[in-house]
């Protein structure tokens, strides 16, 4: 009786069942329909593993745009900064300096590293923090130049706007190879 059942279900999955066929032909004919249509999602699910694989792999290989990724993580980087005049730091981000006034510069960095803030002048990039022979080496998150006591700056060139970047290195205290930067220009008054 278990094998009549089996026979009628191997028989309906036949699509062009001949008569006079025996049992275990119809039997062997249901098997190899089925070990085909098997086969046929094997190769299915192995070829979307395949495309799969290769997006993930073009993905890897893409160009950056310009930001680092190592570790697996992308490094962001920001500079802005506070107004520092006769009251004190003003609390306000960004806006014109006027000429009695400082800026203290903040940062926010997203991987620890090491930091060079620098002011473009007519020959080039020139580091106003940290100070020759010093590095700022810091952990995630927001900072100063000078840490806990942050060191207010004034630029020597006049009134104007000015450049100025952070940029960010992994691995050297002098910022040699940077991976990442971040900018601001500052209107300086007269």
């Amino acid at each position: 009786m278990d094998s009549e059942p089996m026979l009628r279900d191997a028989f309906a999955e036949l699509e062009d069942p001949q008569p006079n066929t025996s049992a275990a032909s119809i039997r062997a004919m249901a098997r190899q329909r089925r070990r085909s249509g098997r086969r046929i999602w094997m190769a299915a699910a192995a070829a979307l593993m395949l495309c799969g694989g290769g997006a993930v792999l073009a993905l890897a290989l893409q160009s950056d745009d310009g930001r680092w990724k190592g570790g697996g993580s992308e490094v962001s980087i920001e500079l802005g900064y506070m107004v520092e005049g006769a009251l004190g730091l003003d609390g306000v981000r960004g806006g014109p300096v006027d000429a009695d006034e400082q800026v203290v510069f903040v940062v926010t960095v997203s991987e620890p590293g090491y930091l060079c803030l620098e002011e473009r002048t007519a020959d080039g990039w020139n580091t106003v923090f940290p100070l020759r022979g010093d590095s700022w080496s810091v952990p995630p998150g927001e900072h100063w130049p000078g840490g806990q006591q942050p060191l207010a700056f004034h630029t020597d060139l006049g009134p104007g706007d000015r450049e100025y970047r952070v940029l960010y290195d992994k691995t050297s205290p002098v910022c040699g190879s940077p991976a990442a930067a971040g900018s601001a220009t500052i209107h300086w008054e007269e």
